[in-house]
């Protein structure tokens, strides 16, 4: 993907009202997937982001972001209700986005996706998975986004 857009970004161009409901923000350890996503040491600290995307006040994705811990922690101190994460990186700070690798597929809803999303246990559901890149190419932003039927 050559061009970056986030989803409340693409979504209020069409005239809907996007809300986002921050689930939770915590510092996790590097797994072996996420170190080499994010190429950073494995146990490095990482920020955790789950963020559910309402649209027009209905449910309608699920969000799983994971970025280096100083990106994450000015990440924190940033509107991430009202805001795309996008956003926040390029106009607070100041980091322009270059390309994102995505992939997508479906999988059946786990417990976090039937809670978040209300749907029933194990329904298919679509995943994306991103990373993000900057301009200069470094991964900045890894994310598994979950999307209801």
């Amino acid at each position: 993907v050559t061009s970056l857009q986030g989803f409340a970004e693409a979504m209020s161009s069409m005239g809907y009202e996007i809300v986002n409901q921050l689930r939770s923000l915590r510092t996790v350890k590097a797994d072996r997937h996420l170190a080499t996503r994010l190429n950073v040491p494995e146990g490095a600290p990482l920020i955790e982001i789950h963020r559910v995307r309402l649209l027009n006040r209905e449910p309608v994705s699920l969000e799983q972001t994971w970025v280096p811990e100083a990106l994450g922690k000015r990440l924190a101190g940033a509107d991430l209700a009202t805001r795309d994460i996008f956003l926040i990186l390029e106009n607070d700070c100041g980091i322009p986005l270059g390309h994102a690798d995505v992939s997508i597929d479906a999988i059946l809803a786990d417990d976090e996706i039937v809670d978040a999303l209300h749907v029933e246990e194990s329904s298919p559901v679509l995943r994306i998975e991103r990373l993000t890149h900057d301009a200069s190419g470094a991964p900045i932003d890894y994310e598994y986004l979950y999307f209801r039927g």
